[in-house]
């Protein structure tokens, strides 16, 4: 039992903490006088429960995967709570939203993607909601408390302050993603091709795993900046903008369209011993028919996005690869009674692809519009 004075603040962690006993004890003074001093003591549990998480039973732990959704629940106190305060620790969010504009009689609607940030006042109500977007595939442990005030029924005590608190360990999947930087041809006189494979696995905890029968998916999702120039034999440049980085063609960028050999999304159910691979490729072209000369800088990332087994869940960013498609080359002409003859494209190669970027991440791919060539 935790005793403290009337007023005062009290801690709790995990499910200790008060119902209000009051008692007055009254003293006589030297002088005659008679002091009446009254305390409060703590007695009836104050519960922090995480609907959402799930319990190790070999060691006692609540766990979580990133994408799945977790609330925060208060109770007891044998009073009425008011003035919720939560603390949520770590990188979380509301959810990631995806769809498509209105359009109008004249236009179609534009896809976008972005994530919604949990709004400060949801921390403020009794059952807030959120996801965590980072964790650790060994576990990183949070401490989730709530602060808010009891006040006890009428006659049994004035209101208090109570904060209870509860160790959550927050975890990701292990993942690799493997690019392969091909090359860049020119295809006859009329395109221009580079090539790039990737090879990626994901592999969900076995808690996880074990308490759900299921491991979740993954799938890449890709955005393009893409900026292109070039100028015909006649004179007429051409340009091809997308301006800012847009999805590249749809979410699943290995769609049974995208990618009909083997399409996504794959199960997260790669294990070190069991290494669960998949492939795709990506091949971006650009069409240079009777130019002479043409120039691409196009900018590509490239996520692997998870969806973790359960219910409440949301799809969040694994690993971004960040590449690139470089092109700058010129060709000749002439023209002769049979039509125009052109010669070769040069340099050869005319271009390269790279990659610049490769790391973990916890950022979401975010787009107001798709690149569909």
């Amino acid at each position: 039992m935790s005793a403290y004075s009337q007023g005062s603040h009290l801690t709790l962690a995990g499910t200790t903490s008060p119902v209000v006993l009051k008692h007055t004890l009254s003293t006589g003074c030297p002088n005659g006088e008679t002091t009446q001093m009254s305390y409060q003591a703590a007695a009836c549990p104050v519960t922090l429960a995480l609907p959402g998480t799930i319990q190790n039973s070999s060691d006692g732990s609540t766990n979580i995967l990133i994408g799945q959704g977790c609330t925060g629940s208060l109770s007891g106190g044998g009073g009425t709570f008011s003035g919720w305060q939560w603390s949520v620790p770590g990188e979380t969010f509301a959810n990631f939203e995806m769809g498509t504009t209105p359009g109008t009689l004249f236009t179609s609607g534009k896809p976008y993607g972005h994530v919604n940030e949990v709004d400060p006042s949801e921390y403020q109500k009794p059952s807030p909601h959120w996801y965590w977007k980072k964790g650790s595939t060994s576990g990183d442990e949070k401490t989730v408390s709530c602060t808010a005030t009891v006040t006890p029924p009428a006659g049994e005590g004035d209101p208090f302050t109570v904060t209870a608190t509860k160790q959550v360990k927050v975890w990701k999947p292990s993942d690799v993603l493997l690019p392969s930087a091909g090359d860049v041809q020119a295809i006859g006189y009329d395109s221009v091709m580079g090539t790039i494979a990737f090879r990626g696995a994901v592999g969900t905890p076995d808690l996880f795993k074990t308490y759900w029968g299921d491991c979740g998916v993954w799938q890449p999702t890709q955005l393009c900046d893409i900026e292109r120039t070039s100028a015909t034999y006649f004179g007429l440049p051409q340009n091809t903008s997308t301006g800012d980085f847009v999805l590249d063609a749809e979410f699943n960028y290995a769609s049974p369209k995208l990618n009909p050999s083997n399409p996504a999304p794959w199960p997260a159910d790669s294990t070190a011993d069991t290494p669960d691979e998949k492939s795709w490729a990506d091949a971006p072209e650009a069409g240079v028919a009777y130019c002479v000369s043409a120039t691409c800088a196009d900018t590509f990332n490239t996520y692997m996005m998870y969806q973790p087994p359960g219910f409440d869940i949301q799809w969040v960013p694994l690993h971004k690869c960040i590449w690139n498609w470089q092109v700058n080359m010129t060709r000749t002409w002439s023209s002769s009674i049979t039509g125009i003859i052109w010669g070769p494209w040069t340099p050869t190669p005319p271009g390269n692809v790279s990659v610049s970027g490769d790391s973990d991440t916890s950022t979401f791919p975010s787009w107001t519009d798709a690149y569909n060539p």
